[in-house]
């Protein structure tokens, strides 16, 4: 089942590059996830546990020379890129590469020479990143194409025409937290967890739980952990094993979404920033982290209102996957804020250069500067409370992270799912034979205070996604 599975895959996705084209470039950023998820206290960097049933999974059986030629060349010209560019390599003298990293690396490179589709390719890579500890590269894979002249996202692999909350080490269905599903395709949902955290890095326990829920319909993690998938016509199902633990069990068949182009559109600015006075308090809903117009037009209202004698702000940054924190800081400068020093150490290399020319001083030369907190400053004596979930990420973290070390307010919510010292500042290329697009960090970010947990940004005031607004209100309530 697995091999016809792939193969299909293969074939589907070979029709569509072939109408399109597969190219190379930047694509446009990734559709918002809408998926949900609970806060539940469990360790993000556990070992995946392995299956119910120890069978191994199936063999990848060997490929012919071409299509050996083929993934292998692209899998060495993945390690030399990412070697190149990531700065897993050499920040801190490569003190914080995994010890097994050369045996990750050889086995990477067998499978890549075993593989016989794009899909089993792709899912070797997968694993392969995983030993980077890098959230930002963890995100599966699409291939790159041409659609008249407008470089896109292809997808590799279906996912099910549903949502899962993961809550308490159980996987429930969206639309009735009441039904637990226990089994997809006829195996332990535990058997999908373990190829999960196989194939997807977690940067703490908010993260794991995100990655557990979004990709428990992801078909390529179906197919590892052994399900049954089935088609019906031209549509593909596979059955969901359902209990509300009183009446038994129910057998219920899932669709899964079809191949195709993951269209990107620019942002509507409207969606993006919406503001409004709750009181005396400056209320700011950011959605997504983009800079332009939108953020100076509301800058200048934050400025307007300090001068006039606000001085209470709540930042909602709740949903929010991250994007160019500049238009964080700017809003921050706009209350007159000056911010505490991000450590950053930015890898040189030559497709650093090409794609963030500005960045360097010279050619050999890396940048490194160290994190500080000493130098943030607040003359306006204004409060800011961040409001946080488990979908804040990246450039919403570390906005956070600057309020939380800086000393201007506080954070509210559940805590976010990603690292406050973590990699990003992403490289975007297409590898040369297959049109992967491989994302790769060229930059390591550092807490300013170097006292504080690294790993996860805890809210001061933690309460559920949906009673953080209220639960902000009312603790600046209570200052006055």
């Amino acid at each position: 089942m697995r091999r016809k599975i792939f193969v299909g895959l293969a074939v589907i996705l070979a029709i569509l590059l072939t109408a399109c084209g597969a190219t190379g470039g930047v694509p446009a950023d990734d559709p918002h996830l809408d998926v949900v998820i609970e806060v539940t206290e469990e360790n993000a960097h556990e070992e995946p546990q392995e299956p119910t049933e120890q069978e191994p999974a199936p063999e990848i059986t060997e490929a012919t020379t071409e299509t050996e030629n083929i993934y292998l060349a692209d899998a060495l010209f993945l390690l030399q890129t990412v070697e190149d560019v990531h700065p897993i390599f050499v920040f801190a003298r490569g003190a914080l590469l995994p010890e097994d990293y050369d045996e990750v690396r050889e086995n990477f490179l067998t499978e890549a020479a075993k593989a016989e589709s794009l899909a089993d390719f792709a899912l070797a890579a997968q694993r392969f990143l995983v030993v980077l500890r890098d959230g930002h590269m963890g995100g599966g894979f699409n291939v790159i194409v041409d659609v008249d002249g407008s470089r896109q996202r292809a997808l590799i692999f279906r996912f099910l025409q549903t949502n899962f909350v993961y809550s308490d080490g159980r996987l429930l269905l969206a639309s009735d937290r009441t039904m637990e599903v226990v089994a997809i395709g006829g195996v332990p949902v535990a058997d999908v967890f373990y190829q999960i955290d196989r194939h997807f890095f977690a940067e703490n326990a908010s993260d794991r739980r995100f990655q557990r829920q979004s990709q428990a319909g992801h078909e390529g993690m179906l197919v590892l952990a052994g399900a049954e998938i089935y088609t019906e016509g031209l549509d593909t199902f596979v059955d969901l094993i359902l209990t509300d633990g009183e009446n038994g069990k129910t057998v219920y068949p899932m669709r899964f979404g079809e191949l195709g182009i993951r269209y990107g559109t620019a942002p509507v600015t409207d969606n993006i920033i919406y503001h409004e006075m709750i009181g005396d308090v400056f209320y700011i809903r950011l959605t997504r982290f983009t800079d332009g117009d939108h953020i100076t037009e509301v800058a200048a209202q934050v400025q307007q209102a300090v001068a006039e004698g606000t001085r209470q702000f709540i930042v909602d940054l709740r949903r929010n996957g991250g994007g160019n924190s500049v238009a964080g800081s700017r809003l921050l400068d706009a209350m007159g804020i000056s911010l505490p020093n991000l450590g950053v150490f930015r890898r040189n290399s030559e497709l650093a250069r090409e794609q963030r020319p500005n960045t360097f001083f010279g050619e050999r030369m890396n940048v490194d500067f160290a994190p500080s907190p000493l130098v943030a400053a607040n003359p306006n004596d204004v409060f800011v409370a961040v409001l946080t979930d488990i979908y804040s990420y990246s450039s919403a973290t570390m906005m956070a992270t600057w309020v939380a070390d800086g000393g201007f307010g506080m954070i509210v919510g559940e805590p976010s799912r990603n690292n406050p010292s973590r990699f990003g500042d992403m490289l975007f290329v297409a590898l040369p034979e297959t049109g992967l697009e491989l994302r790769v960090s060229y930059t390591r970010f550092l807490r300013p205070d170097i006292h504080a947990d690294q790993f996860t940004l805890y809210p001061d005031i933690m309460v559920n996604s949906e009673d953080a607004l209220e639960a902000a209100l009312d603790f600046l309530g209570s200052l006055e």
